[in-house]
């Protein structure tokens, strides 16, 4: 597909909310789906997902039930803390490629080391991250530092020139940018700065 065809998909961008973790677990924050076509923005859901649960994938493919999309980008492996998402059995539920994307670079062993020390099934949730590799990079926003991309059921390539296409301001894809931007937007404290998402 061109560029010019990858402007006039349906992409649809999940991000989660911010939150606050309390004694006993069980904290839920929002899930945001924001769904564009080109730069149109067609439908907004929200949901909600666990804090540090495991029910991610069920929450986003709930939260897209109906939802008429070519694309799904996820911002990120994980959502709500450490709520890792199976994005091979998105892909598996939906039929629709699934592009994970994260900002900056990984610190993985940062994050295993946090894994290991907080969850006692964290290999369970390690092997799912794992199972993204290899990781891809993009510059969407020329002359700023790249974005990184893990992809399921698309080619690498493919996949750069759609987060090309698909971006418009700043570094992130217009549709993570916005759902994002919704989501830290409902679940940020009363009287805090303004959400800016790059």
């Amino acid at each position: 597909m061109s560029i010019r065809g990858y402007r006039d998909a349906r992409v649809v961008g999940v991000d989660d909310g911010r939150f606050k973790k309390r004694k006993g677990g069980g904290e839920k924050t929002l899930l945001v789906a924001a769904l564009f076509r080109g730069r149109t923005l067609e439908d907004v859901r929200i949901s909600e997902v666990t804090v540090d649960g495991l029910d991610s994938t069920d929450s986003i493919r709930d939260v897209l039930r109906g939802l008429d999309f070519d694309f799904l980008l996820l911002s990120g492996a994980t959502f709500a803390g450490f709520n890792v998402v199976d994005a091979h059995k998105l892909y598996e539920l939906l039929g629709k490629p699934v592009i994970i994307v994260i900002g900056e670079k990984p610190r993985d062993h940062a994050v295993k080391e946090a894994l290991k020390k907080h969850f006692g099934d964290w290999e369970r949730r390690w092997g799912l991250m794992e199972s993204l590799k290899p990781m891809f990079t993009v510059e969407t926003d020329p002359g700023h530092n790249p974005i990184y991309y893990e992809v399921v059921g698309l080619d690498p390539g493919e996949a750069s020139e759609l987060l090309k296409a698909c971006t418009f301001q700043g570094r992130l894809p217009e549709p993570l940018r916005i759902a994002g931007m919704i989501a830290k937007g409902l679940t940020s404290p009363k009287g805090s700065q303004p959400t800016q998402i790059h």
